[in-house]
């Protein structure tokens, strides 16, 4: 499943683990700030805007930047310190946050992706409180914006806490609060880069945006550039193909059946999962390419029915496609192992042939792990036998037969040993020489343990013998040799 790794951390700009910081602290340096909190307990936030893209516009435009997706508490307060670095003569400060909110009766938060249902005594261990970013928005220069993208979905709160947006804590009047939906809060940034943009056009971008703190807005001036004023959810004032594709807030389940619409096309997603990751963005730009249309690997509403309606048309015109897909959602995805060899008896080159391959490769890989382990584990004959009947043709085959051609040579030299009817009082003479030699082997008293088989085998060695840790006829001739010569 392609996702799988879905719970990606991703960082943005430069490369340094957690966030990217740009500037100096000698000259007045407009600061951007970019937490989009993308997935929360396995269920990805769909609606969160393209915060690759957007915050590569604030850094082309010369703000010093720190953004990040999916973020722990430690790294957005890492994030956010960029903000109180020194400035002799500060500039703007934009901040975005994207994600699911939590709200006390004094203050809000903005939950880390793995929250586990705080109450309000632990949202600050989980969560960074809204009070402090307007805080340590307070010094910048002559527009400071704090614009919330309330992701749509549920946590399960705790005690005294609440979903949603509510309380900002002491807000001055140097700091303005905006929210809306993820997409419209991202159109909205993007307006603020504009020179002279004011907060009245950040807030016609969308129906959803609104106010929740700071100087009231003031309409927007005549400028050399189109003022817009009225709000609409159709018109966007900048349009790119991730924010055209953000505004369609697709659900997981309906990003599912794009994937599955590309896969009756014959364009191989890497999984119909709900999730677009490098598989989907591909499988997309191929079709794009395909149908002659501008390869963006993003949909926006026209492509998006342009590729349902394709999917619908392939799937008319061949019946057997359609009991395809239907054996595939009927039987295969519901059998595990079982049924995507069922699905590839039947379908060997069906639509999902490739994604079932991949299945059982993955199911087959853990499977044989897992025999590995406990042979190695029991480290048996008997169970390295076992092992090599089922895998054979495994990865670790040629390391579970080294294994077992060394127990069986050392079971065959112990038979050779035991052949020899030594008696105590040579096995204690044995042990008596290996240790006149400084060879250690432990108690001298006739019974051979783990370190009487280790000094053997150091004496086999230094005498050029086979390596074995047992006696046998020509070591017990070596040894006598040399106590009777001194060798």
């Amino acid at each position: 499943m392609e996702g799988c790794g879905m719970r990606m951390r991703a960082v943005l700009g430069s490369g340094l683990a957690a966030l990217v910081m740009l500037g100096g602290a000698a000259s007045a340096e407009n600061r951007a700030v970019g937490i989009v909190q993308a997935e929360y307990q396995g269920i990805a936030s769909t609606a969160a805007p393209d915060a690759n893209a957007l915050f590569a516009r604030f850094r082309d435009a010369g703000y010093g930047t720190a953004s990040g997706i999916s973020l722990s508490r430690e790294d957005m307060v890492r994030a956010l310190a960029t903000l109180q670095q020194p400035d002799a003569a500060p500039g703007k400060r934009i901040v975005v946050l994207t994600g699911r909110f939590m709200k006390g009766q004094q203050d809000s938060y903005l939950m880390q992706p793995a929250t586990d249902a705080p109450g309000l005594a632990r949202a600050a261990e989980q969560g960074v409180a809204l009070s402090q970013v307007i805080d340590l928005m307070q010094d910048g220069g002559p527009m400071n914006v704090l614009l919330l993208g309330d992701a749509s979905g549920q946590l399960r709160p705790g005690l005294r806490l609440a979903n949603g947006i509510g309380p900002l804590g002491m807000t001055g009047q140097r700091v303005t609060v905006l929210t809306g939906t993820p997409a419209a809060v991202a159109r909205a940034a993007e307006v603020l880069l504009r020179p002279n943009a004011t907060v009245a056009e950040a807030l016609a971008v969308h129906s959803s945006m609104r106010q929740l703190a700071g100087p009231p807005a003031r309409p927007a001036v005549a400028s050399p550039g189109p003022a817009v004023v009225t709000p609409s959810p159709e018109a966007p004032v900048t349009s790119t193909p991730q924010l055209r594709e953000a505004q369609l807030n697709l659900s997981r389940t309906e990003r599912g059946q794009v994937q599955r619409a590309l896969t009756v096309l014959g364009y191989d997603t890497r999984g119909v999962d709900g999730v677009f990751g490098s598989g989907t963005r591909a499988a997309i730009t191929r079709w794009q390419r395909d149908s002659r249309l501008p390869e963006t690997g993003h949909l926006d509403a026209r492509t998006l029915q342009m590729l349902r309606d394709a999917a619908a048309q392939a799937e008319a015109r061949s019946p057997e496609r359609a009991r395809d897909q239907a054996y595939w959602e009927d039987v295969a995805q519901p059998g595990g192992v079982a049924g995507m060899r069922a699905y590839l008896e039947r379908y060997p080159n069906g639509i999902h042939a490739a994604e079932a391959r991949r299945a059982i490769g993955a199911a087959t890989t853990q499977t044989d792990t897992a025999a590995y382990q406990r042979a190695l584990n029991a480290n048996t004959i008997a169970e390295w036998r076992a092992y090599l009947d089922r895998h054979g043709n495994s990865p670790n085959a040629a390391e579970a037969r080294r294994r077992l051609a060394a127990l069986e040579a050392a079971q065959r030299d112990a038979a050779a040993e035991a052949a020899l009817g030594l008696p105590a009082a040579v096995r204690q003479m044995v042990e008596q020489r290996l240790a006149q030699m400084g060879l250690d082997p432990g108690r001298v008293d006739g019974t051979f343990d783990a370190d009487t088989r280790r000094a053997i085998r150091q004496y086999q060695r230094d005498g050029n013998l086979p390596v074995t840790g047992y006696l046998d006829e020509t070591m017990m001739v070596r040894m006598l040799a040399d106590s009777i010569f001194g060798g």
